[in-house]
């Protein structure tokens, strides 16, 4: 019999701010607490005037703040606070946890003290594509100190692995991230604020460079000319917001919508509704929950053809790949794609079949539920 484990999960990003990490760290906390785990969250505060409709979950330790920086071609945070060392090593000592996993980079507070202060075993999740990194070169005596307590190694893909394996070698185990496929799933069709008459092409994610926005509305000047009934729903705010809906209101006028930030219990009605998922993105994406969100939604991918992607979408069965930047190939697929309503539809249920069979939370957290026990098995520490 497996025995009960109290987990600390460690993480600069956490709900309030939405990403990758967040859901990750969220729906793994729910599949262990099902398993009656003990589970706490250490990680940065936030301004609660900026997010007035959040109800704080119990066990979620916070310090500091979130402070937005521009990394890896994005809007990211790293946590900030004034004698946080001391107050993550508080927490450390007195929360006498059996397992101690950290997400994402070595960063500077959360990840790097848990781990420095830590006298339990260590896991590490690496969720990050990204660029051989300077600032990873520049400490790496400083951040291997803590690097080498670490007794689990995983990353979501294998160019998170490679991504990171350049800097911090070591024996590293690919479990990806997972999608909610009951908050996802084909049944939640009909949301209002989408045509009814047309078939949506759907976007979703952060209006900047990295996302590849402008090169769908470049895509879609054709595309309008070619299926009279297309029609493009982007959904997500970012830098590049305002510029990009002036654009795209003056080049494609009533054949686009844009919903902004929408909130968690609408946003998988929106998918369900839709008819095509396309992610135009240029790079440094390490696996894409957008695209197992729409997996599991049952809707077929128009997606560039890059790194990350490759590891969750075959072309041809799921969806399609197109080469990233390239307006005209991505024009190509989403018309030839529209005017075919059985391609869809199977490109659709094959998504969603994979989604449950390979991507469901409660399979991801079988996976790293059993890396615990393995290295548990094979490191005996001393407390």
């Amino acid at each position: 019999m497996k025995r009960k484990l109290k987990i600390l999960f460690a993480s600069d990003i956490y709900y309030p701010y939405i990403g990758g990490i967040s859901e990750h760290i969220y729906h793994l906390r729910k599949e262990f607490e099902k398993r009656g785990y003990e589970v706490y969250i250490l990680t940065s505060g936030y301004d609660e005037d900026d997010y007035p409709d959040y109800k704080e979950e119990d066990n979620v330790i916070r310090i500091g703040k979130g402070i937005p920086l521009l990394i890896n071609k994005s809007v990211g945070r790293i946590a900030f606070s004034v004698k946080g060392g001391k107050k993550i090593k508080k927490v450390i000592e007195e929360g006498n946890y059996d397992i101690i996993h950290t997400h994402g980079p070595l960063a500077p507070m959360m990840p790097y003290y848990a781990l420095k202060y830590s006298n339990t075993y260590n896991f590490a999740t690496f969720h990050a594509a990204h660029d051989p990194s300077k600032l990873y070169e520049l400490f790496k005596g400083y951040l291997f100190k803590v690097f080498k307590k670490i007794h689990g190694l995983i990353a979501v893909s294998p160019i998170a692995r490679d991504s990171i394996k350049r800097h911090f070698d070591g024996d590293y185990r690919i479990i990806p991230n997972g999608v909610d496929v009951e908050r996802f799933n084909p049944s939640k069709k009909g949301y209002e604020l989408l045509p009814k008459d047309k078939k949506n092409v759907l976007f979703v994610g952060r209006f900047e460079h990295r996302k590849g926005f402008k090169y769908l509305r470049k895509a879609f000047c054709r595309v309008i000319k070619e299926v009279k009934d297309a029609h493009l729903v982007a959904v997500g705010t970012g830098p590049l917001f305002k510029i990009e809906k002036q654009k795209a209101k003056i080049q494609l006028k009533d054949n686009v919508t844009f919903l902004g930030r929408v909130s968690f219990e609408v946003l998988p009605y929106i998918y369900a509704s839709s008819h095509i998922f396309c992610s135009p993105a240029v790079g440094y994406e390490s696996l894409g929950i957008v695209l197992l969100e729409a997996m599991a939604s049952g809707i077929p991918i128009v997606a560039s053809d890059i790194e990350g992607y490759r590891f969750v979408l075959e072309d041809g069965k799921e969806g399609f790949f197109v080469e990233p930047q390239n307006p005209d190939a991505l024009a190509d697929k989403l018309i030839y794609l529209l005017k075919n309503d059985d391609l869809r539809m199977k490109m659709g249920f094959l998504g969603r079949k994979k989604a449950e069979e390979k991507y469901s939370w409660d399979k991801i957290a079988d996976q790293v539920e059993s890396y615990y026990f393995e290295i548990m098995e094979k490191v005996k520490i001393e407390k």
